[in-house]
């Protein structure tokens, strides 16, 4: 299970407690860094001095190798349990 959350957005909290109250055992929790819905958060940028332009494109890398790392982690998984 891959939980995410956009850095430059409010609900960061609500991705920790989906993450905390989930049964999964292959769980990860993430925010990226200066990202809001749709483009890379402006105001952060301005606040911190530091540019976010990175952050659609640091999301969609992290899902694909977190996605590509599925069938390695399941055969872990089933490897442990027997």
């Amino acid at each position: 299970m891959l939980v995410m959350a956009l850095g430059g957005h409010y609900f960061i909290e609500d991705g920790e407690t989906i993450f905390a109250l989930s049964a999964s055992k292959d769980k990860d929790f993430v925010v990226i860094e200066g990202a809001v819905h749709g483009a890379p958060c402006k105001p952060c940028s301005e606040q911190t001095g530091v540019s976010y332009d990175h952050a659609t494109r640091s999301l969609y890398d992290y899902v694909a190798n977190w996605a590509n790392s599925l069938p390695v982690r399941m055969c872990e998984t089933a490897l442990l349990s027997k």
